[in-house]
């Protein structure tokens, strides 16, 4: 009885992390950043930390040392079946993207823009055309993600030379969705895979045993 009780225990607590949004805080002020946050932990994605420049491969090797000659090895795939693989792992990917989409949160939308070309009347036309494709942009996705406290300002600016913008957002997903559309999708193009083998199995086995008639010497009258 205790033992049911721990594995209830650690089931629920597991179920509750996973509910736990992670959220991924985007900005762009004269450079990107990038942040990971789930609970009290904060991940910077970028930008990230320097890394060590590798040795080259002329400073690994001696000057004296051969080359080793690449052995290829393995049968590579058919294009057929590759292409067939490839379009089996698109299908299968709507249904999960779909769902991720659903359930992703967008929130704290905030973009300052002022737009600025140089020439009053250059700066007015890329105002409105600006105008035009950010806000039926906001309009389209809305249809597919969810969104809150969205804040879009832009300005037509005459005395400037270039654009001048500022962005930040916030991204909420819950694992358990990623893992479920993840298992979807595998399932999914799993699925697809197996059907597909069996369905392509006879018609092997069928010319194989034509192939073998044919080529049978005939029988004696």
């Amino acid at each position: 009885m205790t033992g049911w009780i721990i594995f209830g225990t650690i089931l629920l607590l597991l179920l509750v992390l996973l509910l736990i949004p992670i959220i991924l805080r985007v900005e762009y002020r004269e450079d990107w950043k990038v942040t990971a946050g789930y609970l009290f932990l904060r991940f910077p994605l970028y930008p990230a930390g320097e890394k060590k420049k590798k040795p080259s491969k002329a400073e690994k090797k001696p000057s004296g040392e051969k080359k080793k000659e690449k052995k290829t090895g393995g049968k590579k795939m058919p294009l057929t079946d590759l292409v067939a693989t490839v379009l089996d792992l698109v299908q299968s990917a709507g249904g999960g993207l779909r769902m991720l989409l659903r359930n992703l949160r967008v929130t704290d939308l905030d973009l300052q823009m002022a737009v600025g070309r140089g020439d009053a009347a250059e700066t007015g036309v890329q105002y409105g055309r600006l105008c035009a494709y950010l806000y039926g942009a906001y309009a389209v996705l809305e249809h597919y993600i969810r969104m809150k406290r969205v804040r879009l300002n832009l300005w037509p600016d005459f005395l400037a030379e270039e654009d001048n913008w500022t962005l930040s957002f916030q991204l909420r997903l819950t694992p358990l969705t990623a893992v479920a559309a993840a298992v979807r999708i595998a399932a999914s193009f799993l699925w697809k895979q197996i059907r597909r083998k069996s369905e392509t199995k006879p018609e092997s086995s069928g010319s194989d045993k034509e192939q073998a008639g044919a080529c049978a010497p005939a029988a004696d009258k």
